[in-house]
């Protein structure tokens, strides 16, 4: 991260988690992340 925080940046998330693509057919894929909070697996976004 850059100190200050840029005036373009209205968000910054530093926790530390995994993602993972998947690729269903030629026009669909399915996007996942997870962040790691206390030990514990978290989903916090799906697309």
């Amino acid at each position: 991260f850059l100190y200050p925080q840029p005036d373009y940046s209205a968000f910054r998330e530093a926790s530390y988690g995994h993602s993972t693509l998947e690729i269903r057919n030629r026009t669909h894929a399915f996007y996942h992340w997870n962040r790691n909070d206390d030990g514990q697996r978290v989903a916090t976004d799906s697309v």
